[in-house]
């Protein structure tokens, strides 16, 4: 569901938020349930932390239908109070794990409903500079809707992924059209790990090309990037990515997905989604700036 356009100003919002106008679009937020998955995508999110050197925002969610709860108001009223404790306190207990390995949190909130729109309305109020989210503790439609309007990357963090630093990384995209804008924070993440990405094209004639680069990295000498050109004569699809992935090794894809008309949304998942949802592995979209 896509929220209406909260039309507040920034000292405003830094107020709401207990956060300074120059902390707005940064750290990463991370929206967990109670699930083993969850606390699998918190520990991939605290290790991009220490290494981008960035905050975090921890988000716990619970959707509750009280209708279901009881027919007694009283006691759904209790029930809710016992659950929403219960997760103050997991929230409290994950800010002091992420401030002991020395990552600062920024906030750390929990709340019960309708947990897409509570998502939605978080990425609202803090606009975060990336999420990292469990893919397998949140519904499809709750993930599909992540990836459709985020205006940030996005780290979808399968239960089955271990929660590592990535040794291999793949960037693919349907069109093969992007700008420089939608690779920062990618950038970064290859800086601080790999320095090295490979680029795979889908043509009418297979190539490859291999070249480096140099990457503008603030603060310090230029860092060589290692760009992999490879191409491959299909057209474009999750399952030839995930063949190439299991092949290659790779622990990380990034997908650049462009934004869709509502009729082709209701038609076919987009082709980042796609990729998200059959591969095991940690995928990262991203928006065409």
């Amino acid at each position: 569901m896509r929220l209406p356009n909260v039309q507040i100003t920034d000292t405003i919002l830094a107020k709401f938020t207990k956060l300074k106008p120059e902390e707005m679009r940064s750290g990463i937020l991370v929206p967990v349930n109670s699930s083993a998955n969850a606390f699998n995508s918190l520990e991939y999110a605290l290790n991009l932390a220490k290494i981008l050197k960035s905050t975090i925002h921890l988000f716990y969610v619970i959707d509750v239908d009280v209708d279901e709860l009881s027919e007694s108001t009283i006691v759904a009223h209790r029930i809710l109070e016992r659950t929403y404790r219960k997760a103050e306190s997991c929230v409290e207990s994950l800010k002091e794990m992420f401030e002991e390995s020395g990552v600062t949190v920024l906030t750390a909130e929990s709340k019960i409903g309708n947990i897409e729109l509570l998502i939605q309305r978080q990425i609202e109020y803090i606009r975060p500079g990336m999420i990292v989210i469990g893919r397998d503790c949140f519904t499809t439609n709750t993930i599909n809707s992540l990836i459709s309007q985020s205006t940030c990357p996005l780290i979808s963090v399968p239960g089955s992924a271990p929660p590592q630093l990535p040794s291999s990384i793949l960037l693919t995209n349907e069109h093969n059209i992007f700008s420089e804008k939608s690779l920062n924070v990618l950038i970064k993440i290859i800086q601080s790990t790999t320095q090295e990405l490979t680029i795979l094209k889908f043509i009418k004639f297979k190539k490859t090309k291999f070249e480096k680069v140099a990457v503008p990295h603030a603060g310090a000498d230029d860092v060589l990037v290692s760009l992999n050109y490879q191409q491959i004569k299909k057209a474009p699809s999750a399952n030839t990515v995930n063949d190439f992935v299991r092949a290659n090794g790779v622990d990380l894809v990034c997908s650049i997905h462009q934004k869709q008309s509502f009729f082709k949304r209701f038609l076919r998942r987009s082709f980042s989604a796609d990729i998200v949802f059959i591969l095991n592995i940690p995928v990262m979209t991203m928006r065409e700036s």
